[in-house]
């Protein structure tokens, strides 16, 4: 445990909580997102309801789309007497996450989830038999925080099954325009079982699927001024931070001296917002 004193409680803000609780039973249950009713989710990837603007729904395992809240059931465990953080399991496999710096890190890759979630950066991620983890310590993870826990954004289609963001001018507003269409996932889980590595951003393949289409603008106010969010966010991945298409409206530092970091992209103006900073979020759909 890490301990900071804080003088002034004036000087904290953004408040995060991420609460791990020990109490469910790993040998019947599996790994990865559920609903609180216990529905086990296909990844963790919003998308936009077809009808509702504000309504965010999640992908099951079974392809139908479920509403409200979620928890992580995630566990720790120990591979040749090194401790893996298991995120995911399909049957008797499990997909887990070591630092780099450990000496398990040659058996997987790189985990490439940039920008969205600076938690897993630095991590390699690998499949492994559960039984070859021996025990495992299983919890559920929840997060609270000021500021939204997902924001929608851009365009998205049903991508082998499962509803993706696939915007070219995301990709864009990361600086890379290789291609016009980009498959994204805010998720640091695997597409499918056997995948070996997780792809954030990736071109699309001659064997992927895209079905059906619709698109999500949000805007959020910050610093009593409406900016149009730029990228999609999940909070669930790590990152307190979102960008936004400034456009000029936001300083190049916030009230209290944060660095927007303001830089120009595909001839617009982005700026960082941290979540605790965005106020009401309308988010309006289209086809």
């Amino acid at each position: 445990m890490f301990q900071h004193q804080i003088g002034d409680l004036t000087e904290l803000r953004g408040l995060r909580i991420t609460e791990s609780r020990s109490d469910w039973d790993a040998s019947q249950s599996a790994f990865g997102p559920v609903t609180y009713d216990g529905v086990q989710l296909a990844d963790l990837d919003p998308h936009p309801s077809m009808t509702v603007a504000s309504q965010v729904l999640w992908t099951a395992r079974d392809g139908e789309e479920v509403e409200g809240p979620i928890e992580w059931r995630r566990g720790l465990g120990y591979l040749l007497d090194e401790p893996v953080d298991v995120l995911w399991s399909q049957g008797d496999d499990c997909w887990v996450t070591v630092a780099d710096t450990s000496p398990l890190a040659g058996r997987g890759r790189r985990i490439i989830d940039a920008p969205f979630s600076a938690f897993y950066r630095g991590r390699t991620a690998f499949w492994v038999a559960r039984s070859d983890l021996g025990q495992i310590a299983p919890y559920r993870m929840t997060i609270t925080q000021d500021g939204p826990i997902e924001v929608l954004r851009g365009q998205y289609a049903r991508v082998n099954g499962r509803w993706r963001p696939v915007d070219g001018s995301n990709a864009a507003v990361l600086g890379d325009d290789r291609v016009p269409l980009f498959i994204q996932t805010v998720s640091p889980l695997p597409e499918s079982a056997g995948d070996q590595f997780v792809w954030a951003l990736r071109s699309p393949r001659s064997e992927d699927e895209l079905v059906g289409s619709r698109v999500a603008r949000s805007t959020v106010s910050v610093e009593e001024r409406d900016v149009e969010i730029a990228e999609p966010y999940s909070a669930w991945n790590g990152s307190d931070v979102f960008r936004v298409f400034s456009d000029g409206r936001l300083g190049a530092t916030a009230d209290d001296g944060f660095d927007r970091g303001i830089v120009e992209r595909a001839g617009r103006q982005l700026a960082l917002v941290r979540a605790f900073e965005a106020g009401l979020i309308r988010t309006v759909l289209g086809e």
